[in-house]
């Protein structure tokens, strides 16, 4: 493995990376990229694509839908949408909760996504697949850390 490979791979033991399509995909937070990787650990340069300008501190990212979620924790706090390719996809784009303003990770699971929150509420925040929050009193899907 080459320094450029572990410059890239540091990030595997962080909440940062999703693996999708039999692929690790990694963000990249200094170069505004998705880098792709085999399972041994190969870098898949042909399948790396860029973050949108205004995703400048992806904070995590996710697949589901056979998309990818790459959630920002700038000054915006909001998910991003990419197609398998990596071209943004504008209108599925969807804002976190106010209160959910220091997202350090996005998970998919049981049709929901997740974003952790590093912030002062330490909570785990739940949203639909449409990006629209669910409450503490809906199923008291919202976690205490």
């Amino acid at each position: 493995m080459t320094a450029e490979n572990w410059q890239h791979l540091r990030l595997f033991f962080l909440p940062l990376t999703t693996y999708a399509n039999n692929r690790f995909h990694v963000p990249d937070l200094f170069d505004w990229k998705v880098y792709v990787y085999t399972s041994s650990g190969q870098r898949v340069e042909s399948a790396d694509f860029d973050l949108d300008i205004e995703n400048k501190n992806a904070g995590g990212i996710t697949y589901a839908n056979n998309r990818f979620y790459v959630v920002d924790n700038s000054r915006d706090d909001k998910v991003y949408v990419y197609t398998n390719s990596g071209q943004r996809v504008e209108n599925a784009d969807f804002d976190l909760d106010e209160d959910n303003n220091f997202p350090a990770g996005i998970i998919y699971a049981n049709n929901r996504f997740y974003a952790i929150d590093n912030g002062f509420s330490m909570k785990v925040f739940v949203y639909t697949n449409s990006g629209q929050r669910i409450l503490d009193d809906e199923a008291q899907t919202m976690l205490d850390l």
